[in-house]
């Protein structure tokens, strides 16, 4: 009766992290730039990110525009656990991103973890969520 066939607590976490990233994308979100990378283009638009008058503030963590597996490319987003502890908020975390895992959503690490260790500008090495952008599509159900 209501639209879904899954437990409650699961479409949750899946509309809470999605809802999170639709609202903070630009303000929370570090715009994580690659100077090396040359042949993937930094925005939609192939224009240079924004200046400094756009300062993230209260940083969830890190957006980055990378090839996808399906050949594309587009924004992935990276959670810091505060960040993540944030967009999950009154949910058992921990089921909520074994479902996020399940669904496609969040990507493990390549030590097999939930978070992943990452290197973004201006730091050495900081442990975060990977999402993957299929989470802002239309169709929740079918992650690829």
């Amino acid at each position: 009766m209501r639209g879904t066939t899954g437990r409650r607590e699961d479409e949750q976490a899946i509309e809470q992290l999605r809802d999170f990233i639709a609202k903070n994308g630009e303000g929370r979100f570090e715009r994580w730039v690659d100077r090396k990378e040359t042949d993937i283009p930094q925005s939609e638009s192939d224009a240079e990110p924004p200046g400094e008058r756009f300062r993230t503030q209260m940083r969830a963590g890190w957006k980055r525009w990378e090839k996808l597996d399906g050949g594309g490319t587009g924004w992935v987003y990276y959670l810091t656990a505060e960040g993540m502890n944030e967009a999950l908020n009154g949910l058992n975390a921990r089921d909520a991103k074994h479902v996020l895992v399940e669904r496609g959503f969040l990507v493990r690490g390549p030590d097999n973890k939930l978070a992943m260790v990452i290197s973004p500008p201006g730091l050495k090495s900081v442990r975060a969520y990977r999402v993957n952008p299929a989470i802002l599509g239309s169709d929740a159900g079918d992650a690829d």
